[in-house]
């Protein structure tokens, strides 16, 4: 007889969640991957105004493992990333460049929400579905929705920064005295274009001091347009001590803390600003994923074992094995 319902419910449609639930579905696992957003991207947006496109969140992606770099490969062969050649430079006050040693890097095409996109093809994947709680009762895990309840699941994944994971295992006692999340840090990120190109070489940088941790040169990632647009990315401290702080407070400091690094910028303005609240982990939790068979849940996000996509893939794909392991 034909199950009515998914065996396990994946919370997240990140890249961490979509790895977990890919790995399942090969397993012979049904699933249904549940997220708030109304579209494809989380933490690796793509926004648009105009002809432009910034990535907002996770700029790109960079392959440190042989399982993860093949998998990267294979989405270049089939046209979900490409290679970003740009050069890396440590940016200091005044425009003073020095090169950082390059490293094979990749982004969506034609944003990294794209990505996102198509590793979710195939999946059933539910956007605009806000998980409220979770319940457990004989028939299995109840998922309580702004509208509705979803259920009864064999399972549950929770693919979900670890604070936001948290509130939703507040009932669960058995999993609260076993889940211990470490703390996160926010992160501001400014969008902005500029009315003409700067004679620069550089597609990402460092900032060696002040507020500003990463700027990045949209316009020099393939696929994307010649229209000079930049994504400047606040460093931990202070967005930490800004977090409350008002948009339109945050983008003008922003721009400030860019002309300091690389002078005046004529026709520099504004497009918006996007705080991350739960951006990356102090430090990484030290494990994969967590897993409890007998409960049906797990747990899994790149802040487990790192803070990028590459950590979110591992998270994810390791927790999918197990538990698919785990059903044999």
């Amino acid at each position: 007889m034909t199950q009515p319902h998914p065996r396990v419910a994946v919370v997240g449609a990140g890249l961490a969640g979509l790895a977990c639930a890919e790995r399942l579905v090969r397993g012979g696992i049904d699933v249904a991957v549940f997220d708030k957003g109304h579209g494809a991207g989380g933490r690796s947006s793509t926004r648009r105004a105009d002809a432009l496109r910034f990535d907002f969140g996770a700029g790109c992606v960079r392959a440190r493992t042989p399982g993860f770099r093949a998998r990267v490969e294979a989405w270049e062969a089939e046209g979900a990333l490409a290679r970003w050649t740009a050069p890396w430079v440590r940016l200091e006050p005044g425009g003073v460049e020095t090169a950082l040693p390059p490293e094979p890097t990749w982004v969506g095409v034609p944003g990294m929400s794209s990505l996102i996109r198509y590793a979710g093809r195939g999946l059933d994947v539910r956007y605009g579905a806000r998980v409220l709680s979770l319940e457990r009762d004989a028939a299995g895990w109840w998922l309580a929705l702004e509208a509705r309840r979803e259920g009864p699941f064999a399972g549950v994944v929770l693919a979900l920064p670890a604070p936001q994971a948290q509130s939703l295992v507040r009932r669960q006692s058995a999993l609260r005295e076993r889940f211990e999340a470490p703390s996160f840090t926010p992160t501001w990120a400014a969008l902005v274009r500029l009315e003409r190109p700067q004679p620069l070489t550089w597609g990402r940088a460092l900032a060696s001091e002040g507020p500003l941790e990463v700027l990045s040169r949209e316009h020099t990632k393939p696929g994307r347009p010649e229209s000079p647009a930049w994504v400047l990315q606040a460093s931990d401290p202070w967005s930490e001590e800004h977090v409350d702080d008002a948009p339109e407070e945050v983008g003008p400091a922003l721009l400030s803390a860019l002309e300091a690094l690389c002078g005046p910028l004529p026709g520099a303005t504004l497009v918006s600003t996007h705080r991350w609240r739960f951006a990356r982990a102090r430090a990484p939790w030290g494990l994969p994923c967590a897993h409890d068979a007998e409960l049906g849940f797990g747990v899994c996000g790149d802040w487990c074992v790192g803070r990028d996509l590459e950590a979110a893939y591992l998270s994810g794909s390791t927790l999918g094995a197990a538990w698919a392991e785990a059903s044999r």
